[in-house]
């Protein structure tokens, strides 16, 4: 969680999500893999981040999804490679809905719906996805 909150500070601040924060966060999600015993985790860790780093390049080569955004996925992919699948359809989704509503706000006051060179700093319906997944997550446990 403290990787997501660093995270979307920097991408708000800089709009940029720091490679060092994002390298020592994926070692650490190998050595918990490694430590919790389970080979399961480890292998399906790398294999979700792999699987989530091919399947997302091709938005960041159309300017879709910055590298940062899909850096991020595949650290939580190594630490929940479970849930990432949820985790990334609910921040696609919140995602969706953030950039409708603010289209809608500019739309009723008279602004210009699409702005030129704005971009959506998709670090935080990454954070508010996981969130939202990770505490279903809880109830479905029931905790």
């Amino acid at each position: 969680m403290i990787t997501l909150l660093r995270a979307v500070y920097t991408d708000r601040k800089r709009g940029k999500i720091e490679n060092k924060l994002l390298l020592y966060a994926y070692i650490s999600g190998i050595i918990i893999n490694v430590c919790s015993g389970d080979i399961s985790l480890i292998t399906d860790g790398f294999k979700m981040s792999l699987v989530f780093f091919l399947l997302l390049f091709p938005l960041y080569l159309i300017k879709g999804l910055g590298a940062g955004d899909i850096k991020l996925l595949c650290v939580l992919a190594m630490f929940f490679p479970r849930m990432i699948i949820n985790v990334t359809i609910a921040s696609f989704v919140i995602g969706a809905a953030y950039i409708i509503v603010v289209f809608l706000a500019r739309a009723f006051t008279g602004k210009k719906i699409i702005q030129k060179g704005e971009t959506i700093h998709f670090s935080i319906p990454i954070m508010v996805g996981f969130c939202v997944i990770y505490i279903l997550s809880l109830f479905e446990k029931g905790v």
